[in-house]
């Protein structure tokens, strides 16, 4: 059984109808060990509780560990219908998760262009159930590229506006 403390507070009311206060009772404090019938059924049902709880599985137990590690220097040959990355011919970046366990990985490095730019990218990719291959990037001028269904890695890419979603363009992506 634990012991509870019970503080208890007296109203009092004013002459304004809208005003009460408060004031610690301290006459009326007491120190109580509860062993009435309501908190013995409260400690029965919360027994019960708590081994109804540890028949259920919990998600720690069901999820596989893994260990995270790292691919280096991916590369995609890049051409794109949007002046700004019209000279970028390049998107080179690292892809770092589980790797054995998971099908979902943060990427993140550059796309490169021929005068010497390069614009940092980092997002999300991964592998979808039917095989085929998704990538999602914020470019650092405040654009996205958004590859769904990529079969073999390669394909066509929106190039849209962070935030508003507007189109700007396409890329199309080649992996080497």
């Amino acid at each position: 059984m634990l012991p509870c403390v019970t503080l208890q507070y007296r109203v009092y009311h004013s002459k304004k109808p809208w005003q009460i206060t408060l004031r610690k009772d301290t006459s009326l404090f007491k120190y109580n060990v509860h062993k009435g019938p309501v908190m013995k059924t409260i400690y029965s049902l919360a027994a019960s509780l708590l081994a109804l709880a540890s028949l259920v599985p919990s998600a720690a137990q069901a999820a596989p560990l893994g260990n995270t590690g790292t691919y280096t220097n991916i590369v995609w040959s890049v051409s794109t219908t949007v002046p700004e990355f019209a000279r970028c011919d390049e998107l080179r970046v690292d892809v770092t998760g589980d790797l054995n366990n998971s099908s979902r990985y943060s990427v993140y490095g550059g796309l490169n262009c021929v005068d010497g730019t390069s614009y940092p990218v980092s997002g999300s990719a991964g592998f979808i159930k039917d095989g085929t291959f998704f990538m999602s990037l914020f470019i650092s001028s405040g654009v996205a590229l958004q590859c769904f269904n990529l079969n073999g890695l390669s394909g066509t890419c929106r190039i849209t506006k962070t935030g508003t979603n507007e189109p700007l363009g396409t890329a199309l992506v080649t992996f080497r």
